[in-house]
């Protein structure tokens, strides 16, 4: 069998031209693709660029949109992909339901959704939402809120999502425990802790007190334990817990040394040579304060001496 293949011209540039079009503009458009022509100004992944068109619609509302990529005209050495785009109708948000709030979180939820009546409503939008209200209950203490959603969608393209919450019982903190801090002062430890015994167990107090014991600097690791996965209910309430925070502290003492070994040819054909050497003890938790001290020795070979550091 012959084959015989006529090469042909080499594309060197590859144009694409961008049609139906109405409410993205053709400067979005071009910026998908910008990431590929930096590769290659002649090639372009085709399905990938289809798919990314896809996604710019849908987070702008247009969730059932279409995109058809064409055969490419070749002209000389550049060629013209056509890239077809239908846009569907553009879906907006028409109404919004909370069921399983508590009247006086309402306000705070419905805030959290972050969803306005009557603007485009993006494919994300409901998982989004799920999880800013998911993140006001824990921020609240309520670490057992669940949340659902479930959307309908009208021919005309307008959205209504309601959502079922379970709120779950408030976290209140019983006592506070500390696991793992061997060598730092109790003092230190407990100043860096916010949460007191009566308090809600809010998501952003836990986030300062972690904040807070690593900025001590003798931590590597803080974890929390609630003290909760025995419990089964979940039902509504307080729930009054001793929080366990788990420490693990750094390595406190650290060895260096070193060696030096030097040749000395300024002194004629035989020239010299000398070997010295240091070592470092360093103490990264000083009489538990988090503050470094360090003890050492130092050898010098050319004066002969020994040195304290």
């Amino acid at each position: 069998v012959t084959l015989d293949v006529v090469r042909g011209p080499q594309t060197k540039q590859l144009l694409v031209a961008w049609n139906g079009n109405r409410n993205v503009s053709v400067a979005d458009l071009e910026a998908l693709v910008a990431p590929q022509r930096a590769e290659s100004a002649a090639w372009l992944d085709l399905e990938t660029v289809a798919w990314q068109v896809r996604q710019l619609y849908a987070s702008r509302g247009h969730q059932q949109a279409k995109v058809t990529v064409g055969e490419p005209a070749f002209q000389d050495s550049g060629a013209t992909l056509p890239i077809t785009i239908e846009e569907g109708v553009l879906s907006r948000l028409i109404g919004v339901q909370l069921d399983g709030v508590d009247p006086a979180r309402r306000p705070g939820a419905t805030q959290a959704l972050g969803l306005s009546i009557g603007e485009p409503f993006a494919a994300s939008a409901p998982v989004e939402a799920t999880r800013r209200l998911k993140a006001f209950y824990t921020g609240l203490g309520y670490r057992r809120a669940t949340v659902a959603h479930t959307r309908t969608t009208a021919r005309d393209g307008s959205v209504s999502i309601a959502w079922t919450v379970k709120e779950g019982p408030l976290y209140r903190v019983k006592d506070v425990n500390v696991v793992g801090a061997e060598t730092t002062r109790d003092g230190l430890v407990r100043k860096a802790i916010v949460l007191q015994p009566g308090d809600a167990m809010s998501q952003g107090a836990l986030d300062t007190t972690r904040r807070n014991l690593y900025d001590i600097g003798s931590f590597r690791r803080v974890d929390f334990d609630f003290g909760d996965s025995a419990i089964q209910s979940s039902g509504p309430g307080e729930l009054p817990l001793t929080l366990t925070i788990q420490a693990e502290e750094l390595r406190r003492f650290q060895l260096k040394y070193g060696v030096q070994f030097s040749v000395d040819r300024s002194t004629g054909k035989g020239g010299g040579t000398a070997l010295g050497g240091s070592v470092e003890l360093r103490d990264r938790n000083f009489i538990g304060r988090a503050v470094q001290a360090s003890l050492g020795a130092h050898w010098d070979p050319d004066l002969q001496i020994v040195g304290l550091l």
